[in-house]
Formats: C-alpha cells, structure tokens, sequence
C-alpha cells in the first residue's frame, strides 16, 4: 500500500490497514510562519541604528528633541546627582584601567544586533527541529492498533491496542481546509500514551470513521475473550 493512504476496511478479527505513513508537510507551516516572523523582527533589530537616524532627522524630531529638552531639565538635579555618583565609583574602580570611549548608543544598537542573530538561531532551531520530527515519525493505524514510529537511525515504536482507547476526536484548522487534511486526537487508558496527536494526514475524516468502527470492534472482542477466560 502506498504511503499516506486511508482504505476502506471490513469488521472482521483479522487487522487490516486505515493508514499507514508519515504526517503531511502542512504539518511545517507553522513552524515555517513562526521562523519568519523570527527572521523579520531580527531584520528589524540589525536596522535599528538606520532606522533612528531616519527619526533623528525626520521633520517632525525638533519638536520632540524640544518636548525631551524641557524633560531632561525638569530632571537636571536628579541627572546630576547620578552622573556624580558614577563617576566616583568609575574611578574607584578603574585606577589603572583607561577609560572606555564607546558611546552608550553603540553599546545598545550593538546589543540588538546580537539580540539579532539570537532570533535568526532561534529560528533555524524551530525550524530544524520541526522538519526533524516530521521526517523521524511514520504511523500505522489498523483495525487492531495504533503504532508510531519515531527515528531516521535509531528507532523507537509506541503500540496502542485501540481496545484501550476511550475516545477519538477529529479537527481540521484552516490551513488544514485548503490542503485536505486533517488532524486526530486519541485519548486512551494508557500510561505510555494517554494522549496521542495524529497529523496532519490526509484523508483524515475517513480515518476517524474507520478508527471510530475498529474501536467498537476491538472492544467487542476484548469482551468476549474476557467472558471466555472467565467461563
């Protein structure tokens, strides 16, 4: 069976195939509008030097630097006593050491543009990490179980009897509308897996119902192997 398909199944006791395959690549948009964004606000960061020396010499600036000027003498004595201070305690700590000649707006357009790359890190992070997990996880849903397999070298498989599953929720966001996928939620009396997201896949709604169906029937036969143990 080709991968990323859904399949009509019967309601005997031998498992047959809903879906097998790894999730949709809608699955990476999100993580890819979250990276953008991350990139654009860095983009703001590294032009924020640029950007003030545009409102420095804007038309409307003199009339701020006037409103800043009247401020800044309203707080002339408390300005005063801090420039005091500081200096007193730069030179007690400073004795052989020169004085530095970076300007206090180098030292802050500087340190946004670090907090620049740290957003682009950020973003490639959230990204790389995203891509990883969807190429790593394939699942397999049957009439009998839900298996997941996570790992590209090493391997890790997750197995679900859907006998032990109370409910299956299904949902589909907007993005998820244009591509003709959706997305399931399995909650189960289990302690590995009590709560399992499914998706994006595609085909999802016929996957719900044939899940929905398998379940009842997995239930019926956990019953009555129950009532033949107990007879």
């Amino acid at each position: 069976m080709p991968e990323g398909t859904a399949t009509i199944v019967a309601s005997d006791a031998e498992p047959r195939v809903i879906f097998q395959g790894p999730a949709s690549a809608v699955a990476l948009i999100g993580p890819a509008f979250n990276g953008v964004v991350k990139v654009l606000i860095a983009v703001l960061l590294f032009s924020s030097e640029r950007l003030w020396q545009r409102v420095e010499t804007a038309p409307w600036s003199g009339a701020l630097t006037a409103q800043l000027a009247r401020a800044s003498v309203a707080l002339q004595p408390a300005i005063s006593n801090l420039v005091d201070t500081t200096a007193e305690v730069r030179k007690a700590a400073s004795n052989s050491e020169p004085n530095s000649t970076v300007s206090p707006a180098a030292l802050i357009f500087g340190g946004l543009k670090w907090l620049g790359w740290l957003f682009i890190l950020l973003a490639l992070l959230h990204i790389i990490k995203a891509a990883w997990m969807w190429l790593a996880t394939r699942y397999l849903l049957t009439t009998h179980r839900i298996e997941i397999e996570r790992g590209i070298l090493s391997k890790h498989i997750l197995n679900l009897e859907l006998w032990r599953v109370k409910d299956i929720c299904y949902s589909r966001s907007f993005w998820d509308f244009f591509f003709q996928v959706g997305r399931l939620r399995v909650i189960a009396a289990d302690e590995v897996m009590p709560d399992l997201h499914i998706g994006p896949i595609p085909g999802a709604r016929s996957v719900y119902d044939q899940l929905k169906h398998a379940r009842l029937m997995a239930g019926q036969r956990a019953g009555a192997q129950a009532m033949g143990v107990a007879s």
